[in-house]
């Protein structure tokens, strides 16, 4: 049961990291425990290693919101061709 938490949990948040802008209001306590370190190396999978190397990198991420905020909205959102259109693994398989 625990790993089934553990599943639903972290399908949850990275969810919400590929939906949500993550300059946005919906994604400011997430943001927030990825900040604090919390977050990531209490994260159920990896080593400890692993998960601080992580945290390195979305700090570094995390540093500069307006190229976050950009770089999103080029993956995501448009207007041009997207880095990385919804779904389209699902519509290519």
């Amino acid at each position: 049961m625990e790993n089934i938490e553990a599943l639903k949990t972290s399908s949850h948040v990275l969810g919400n990291l590929f939906y949500f802008n993550p300059v946005s209001k919906e994604m400011e306590q997430v943001i927030n425990l990825i900040e604090s370190g919390n977050a990531v190396l209490e994260w159920p999978y990896g080593s400890e290693s692993e998960l601080e190397e992580i945290l390195n990198l979305y700090k570094k991420g995390l540093s500069n919101k307006e190229l976050l905020d950009s770089e999103y909205k080029k993956l995501f959102v448009g207007p041009h061709k997207l880095g990385a259109p919804p779904w389209m693994e699902l519509c290519l398989s």
